[in-house]
């Protein structure tokens, strides 16, 4: 499915916008789950053999980010992060 198609446009968009809105009455915490949800299942729709990828990337950056917010040196995790990432040949 591609940014351009009908299906997005019309389908998937929505409905991530929709689930936005209502999760985000349940709190800031909902609002950025949906979207996380929405994400892996719109990369998994494209391409589901990256997914686990995807996953696992996601997961180590939210475990970094939680790290530098607890630490006074930052800059080599930060610098970590970025050298960690999956960079795509495509």
């Amino acid at each position: 499915m591609s940014f351009h198609s009908l299906v997005f446009l019309l389908g998937f968009l929505p409905l991530a916008l929709g689930g936005y809105a209502v999760a985000g009455r349940r709190g800031a915490a909902w609002a950025r789950g949906w979207l996380l949800a929405m994400s892996l299942l719109f990369y998994g729709l494209a391409a589901p053999r990256f997914l686990p990828l995807l996953v696992v990337s996601t997961a180590g950056n939210l475990g970094l980010l939680h790290a530098i917010a607890r630490s006074r040196r930052r800059g080599w995790m930060a610098a970590a992060g970025l050298a960690g990432t999956p960079v795509s040949r495509a």
